[in-house]
């Protein structure tokens, strides 16, 4: 297939001599090559996108046409030509407002003389831009320069094709379903907005450095119902439906079908159908035998080739029907890895503290191919600190150093056990901070080593002074990154520099905040808000400072936690005031574009207009925010967009794998999926991560209760409820249902009433008080309590909308009133409805 695309480039009379060349004389592979050139001139349309006309013009680009470094197109600053083929010349491009890289790709001035084709180039971006998603490319520009050159910028991203990954061979099963359920996320984005890509294949699909798959190229992308929607073979022969390869009209199922065999080469190096010229292979695609599954893909576990299987029905009709129904099932499919590893943690002991930190262990499959990417995993503090203060701020700057590292994009963040084994080719590192006792201050050692019992690659000794904590996280950044062979530049110096404050006490604070900012209760997200503000009156010119604390407001605003005297005010208020100062300091601050999205969320609870983009700006500006990520996915749950939600989270537990309040949301989605049992899964690693969350703890009560667990149920509430008493309805309200199935009616009723005490304004009851209060009274039967509760709760937003999702709800469907009102807050209604 290589040799064929490349040999399309070719000039025609020399075609024969190339594909010689490059077959070294294989017939076999020569006679396969130009049997489908045969067919490609017979088939008009057929292979790569299929407009002649576009890559004639691109054969023969005159030199007068060509962009040279410096050069402006739009917003852009050329840099250096990346390559050219059938769609036109890609340059690496600087935008000049933004600073960030793109990728411009630019239709010569020529392809005036055929205006479908430059309509196509438009066509394409105008799909890709329509959507917002992780998994799918950024586009920045669309435009035209005023010597008549059409072009589009898009982000630039480190990594390589599938192509290139499968250049190396098979990948393992796990990789492979969790590829493919990344590009079936995007592609659900893609079907919601009726668009049809078409042309799903391993070169339109990227792996970045980071391991995030992002699907390009929406060039021969349609609209449905739209004029260019119909019959057509376009597409690559390989990858094609049944249905395209009929010359029918291509639905969202015929992209199911492309990445079922994507996936299917993936597992197996090879696709479903091949043959000497692509006439053969269309009439094997057209066949109504079945794809034979390959010996790679019948090892599978039962429930991954059942998915596989169900994507490569010749029928549609018996097919997923889009992604939007594929996505899911790769998850679901995916977890079986999870299942079969069972998560492993393990809880370091400090002597003079009772703090513990879980790791999150993934085993590391040793059918994974070494990607030649450095790998780095942080391990928790260890050693004898003189305070517990020394050990939490000893924390906190791991993570800071850790996200710095991985920042510049050459290095991938992981997290493993001390005691794993490594072969001599192993990528990985280990970063360990040790506190020990010194004079005045503690002493902070920190080396990076390939684990076992190796000599560190790199070390650096110091006393653990407060006030110079933010020199030494600069120096540890370049130490690592020097020593994984990875020196800095000095653009990227000076981002690191930046990423520090000038105020080595604003930096403390910062980090402080960041700690307690991770805990999640009224009491740390307060203090956080205080340190943040006191980080941003030492340095006024610390964007992420003002960030963090509008943040910090937004955190209780919405989850209705009423600030104390020592914050007056609205919390909503200050969060966009905070927002707007961050954003005025730092227009690419990703920290920034967080806060402003979150007060978009907010602002309009329903449909969250801008938040989505506002948080993908975010993620685009820092592809290792996981923050950004996290709240993305909590957006996106909300709204209904499931699939693209737990791929956000993912995300978030691959920077982040000890991440507690990531695994309550996906377990929130898998449940109303149907699996209780792999939300129960991942509620457990929740609290192996942190074990005294206690918002983890009582999810895990009410899994427990609806499985049937209700000693275990009870013993999570009464331990969530010793946690935290000043936010105790979570807690109350699941130990409540817990006691009711118990049988422990009396104990239970009083429990719930309790809860309804601690409501913090009856008047206006927040939707996170209503979703755990009515659980416990929906479960006591006290329906209608239950539907005036939820009548008194505002906002009526998404976010409440998803809540009510949970099965205990049924009992509620029955009455008109609350069915009437879970219609009204539904955010997948077309919005022409919200006046109703």
């Amino acid at each position: 297939m290589e040799i064929f695309e490349q040999a399309l480039d070719e000039d025609p009379a020399a075609r024969d001599a190339f594909i010689s060349r490059m077959a070294e004389g294989d017939s076999e592979i020569i006679a396969t090559v130009r049997g489908m050139l045969e067919a490609d001139e017979a088939t008009d349309d057929l292979l790569d996108g299929g407009v002649e006309s576009i890559a004639q013009i691109a054969a023969t680009l005159p030199d007068n046409d060509a962009l040279h470094p410096g050069d402006i197109v739009g917003d852009f600053e050329i840099i250096s030509e990346i390559g050219r083929g059938g769609m036109g010349v890609v340059y690496a491009a600087r935008d000049r407002k933004l600073g960030r890289i793109a990728a411009l790709k630019l239709l010569p001035s020529s392809a005036r003389l055929d205006e479908s084709a430059s309509d196509r180039l438009i066509e394409e971006a105008q799909a890709a831009s329509a959507l917002d998603h992780p998994n799918v490319a950024t586009i920045y520009q669309i435009g035209e320069t005023s010597d008549g050159h059409r072009f589009i910028a898009m982000a630039r991203y480190e990594g390589e094709t599938l192509r290139d990954r499968l250049r190396r061979g098979a990948v393992s099963p796990r990789e492979a379903f969790k590829i493919a359920a990344q590009i079936a996320s995007g592609l659900s984005a893609a079907h919601a907005a009726g668009l049809v890509h078409r042309d799903v294949k391993p070169e339109n699909i990227f792996i970045t450095k980071s391991g995030l798959a992002k699907l390009l190229d929406f060039g021969i992308a349609t609209l449905t119902g739209s004029a260019r929607d119909g019959p057509s073979t376009r597409g690559t022969v390989l990858y094609m439906s049944p249905e395209q390869a009929r010359r029918e009209t291509a639905g969202p199922s015929s992209d199911v079908w492309s990445l079922g065999v994507v996936l299917y080469e993936m597992l197996s190096g090879a696709t479903p159908f091949t043959g000497a010229s692509s006439q053969e292979v269309l009439d094997k695609i057209r066949s109504a035998a079945p794809v034979q599954m390959s010996p790679a893909s019948r090892e599978l576990p039962r429930a991954a080739s059942a998915v596989l299987a169900k994507a490569l029905e010749k029928n549609p009709a018996k097919r997923y029907s889009d992604a939007g129904q594929l996505a899911p099932a790769l998850e679901l499919a995916l977890s079986t890895w999870s299942r079969s590893r069972r998560l492993q943690f393990a809880v370091v002991a400090l002597t003079i503290t009772a703090i513990g930190v879980a790791l999150f262990a993934r085993s590391r499959s040793p059918a994974t191919v070494d990607t030649g990417i450095p790998e780095i995993a942080v391990l928790p503090i260890a050693g004898v600190a003189a305070d517990s203060e020394s050990v939490q701020l000893a924390g906190a700057l791991s993570n800071e150093i850790a996200a710095r590292v991985v920042g510049i994009g050459r290095v991938r963040l992981v997290s493993a056990p001390r005691q794993i084994e490594q072969d001599a080719n192993s990528r990985l590192h280990f970063l360990h901070f040790t506190l020990e006792r010194g004079g005045s201050e503690p002493v902070v050692h920190i080396t990076l080593d390939r684990g076992s019992e190796s000599k560190p690659e790199w070390q650096i000794r110091r006393e653990f002074d407060k006030k110079e904590l933010r020199e030494l996280g600069r120096d540890v950044v370049v130490g690592v990154l020097a020593a994984l062979h990875q020196p800095m530049n000095d653009r990227e110096r000076a981002a690191i520099g930046n990423a520090f404050p000038s105020s080595a006490e604003a930096y403390e604070e910062f980090l402080q905040a960041n700690r307690l900012l991770i805990i999640r209760t009224p009491a740390s997200v307060e203090s956080a808000v205080q340190h943040y503000r006191r980080a941003a009156e030492l340095d006024t010119t610390f964007a992420s400072a003002f960030a963090r604390q509008s943040y910090a407001y937004s955190l209780l605003a919405d989850w209705g936690w009423k600030p104390t005297n020592a914050f007056p005010g609205d919390p909503l208020i200050e969060a966009r005031r905070l927002a707007d100062r961050a954003t005025a300091l730092d227009s690419i601050s990703a920290d920034a574009w967080l806060a402003r999205a979150y007060t978009l969320v907010l602002k309009d609870p329903l449909r969250m207009q801008g938040a989505p983009e506002a948080f993908q700006r975010a993620i685009t500006l820092d592809p290792y925010n996981a923050e950004a990520f996290h709240q993305y996915g909590q957006a996106l749950m909300a709204l209904g967009r499931y699939a693209e939600a737990l791929a956000a989270y993912r995300r978030v537990i691959d920077l982040e794998p000890d991440r507690a309040m990531t695994f309550v949301p996906m377990a929130a989605i898998v449940e109303r999926q149907g699996d209780l049992k792999s939300g129960l899964r991942m509620l457990d690693s929740a609290i192996s991560a942190a074990p005294r969350v206690p918002y983890a703890r009582a999810t895990r009560s009410l899994f427990r209760a609806q499985s049937g667990d209700t000693r275990g149920a009870i013993a999570d509430a009464e331990f969530a409820l010793s946690l935290d008493p000043h936010y105790p309805i979570p807690a109350l309200s699941a130990l409540s249902k817990a006691l009711w199935i118990a049988g422990r009616r009396t104990e239970s009723i009083a429990r719930l009433e309790q809860a309804e005490r601690a409501i913090a304004n009856p008047a206006s009851v927040t939707y996170t008080e209503a979703y755990w209060i009515g659980l416990a009274e929906v479960e006591a039967g006290r329906l209608a309590k239950a539907v005036d509760l939820l009548k008194q709760t505002k906002p009526h937003g998404a976010y409440l909308w998803f809540l009510l999702q949970s099965s205990t709800f049924d009992k509620l469907r029955a009455v008109p009133e609350f069915d009437a009102m879970l219609t009204r807050m539904d955010p997948r209604r077309p919005a022409d409805d919200d006046g109703d």
